[in-house]
């Protein structure tokens, strides 16, 4: 009976230890937000190692670049939630038109 019980509580410490080491590996997923042409651009970056680097907003078929560094926040947090839930980090019109970020940096009023 002492021996069920102790491989009872091996196996609940090594699922433990997977749970705690899987959230911390999440955590390791990082944004960085860069100035580029005319604009915003954003890196994701896991473990020191750029997984995207983005540019242009994603999902135009125009290139055009984030107006501010507040609208490559949003997309980056939501590739990097698509990526946490293991989806296609690629981001569709709808969810650029659900984020409500600025498309053209030109037709803003300043």
């Amino acid at each position: 009976m002492k021996l069920k019980t102790l491989f009872i509580y091996a196996g609940l410490l090594i699922i433990g230890c997977g749970i705690i080491w899987r959230s911390s590996a999440k955590n390791d997923i990082k944004v960085q937000i860069f100035r580029s042409e005319a604009g915003y651009g954003y890196k994701i970056i896991d473990h020191e190692k750029t997984l995207i680097k983005q540019t242009y907003i994603p999902a135009l078929e125009k290139k055009a670049v984030f107006c501010s560094k507040e609208d490559a926040k949003k997309i980056a947090h939501l590739v990097i939630e698509k990526i946490t839930l293991k989806l296609n980090p690629a981001i569709s019109k709808e969810e650029l038109e659900n984020t409500a970020i600025a498309l053209d940096c030109y037709s803003q009023t300043k």
